[in-house]
């Protein structure tokens, strides 16, 4: 995504980059770009947890007041918004940017495999597969063989 960043600045465009507090970016090794750090309230003990989904749902539910906010107010600056460039993971921008009718691109920024498991998530949760537990961790995933348990550590 900075790589898509960084190419979109050449073209004349700026770039803002909004991240959370815990995956947060060191903002002097990018000085073209403006940032947008929005809080997430996680500790490194949440963050690291084997619950990933849960993980997703909080970190998209928690951010999405604040985020919001946070467009609008940009949208509302001289230049405004011209288009959001998000990753899928965080599938509530592109919910919001509809909301505030700003134009928005989903990027896949993970391997096919990993999209293929991010479909069998409510699934696998449905049936008990998260968190992980020990025990099954190097048994194959039912639905996405040849995939084992760990694929979410």
């Amino acid at each position: 995504m900075l790589e898509l960043g960084l190419l979109l600045h050449s073209k004349g465009f700026s770039i803002t980059i909004a991240h959370t507090q815990f995956n947060s970016l060191n903002h002097s090794n990018h000085p073209y770009f403006s940032f947008l750090v929005i809080p997430d309230g996680f500790s490194k003990v949440q963050a690291s947890s084997s619950n990933f989904i849960s993980l997703l749902l909080a970190l998209n539910g928690d951010i999405e007041v604040t985020l919001q906010e946070r467009l609008a107010h940009l949208q509302q600056q001289s230049d405004g918004i011209v288009c959001i460039v998000s990753d899928s993971i965080m599938y509530k921008v592109a919910e919001l940017a509809n909301n505030l009718k700003i134009p928005s691109v989903i990027l896949e920024t993970s391997s096919a495999s990993l999209s293929w498991t991010y479909a069998a998530f409510t699934r696998l949760e449905t049936e008990g597969y998260f968190p992980l537990k020990d025990s099954i961790a190097e048994d194959l995933v039912p639905g996405l063989d040849p995939l084992r348990n760990h694929i979410g550590e």
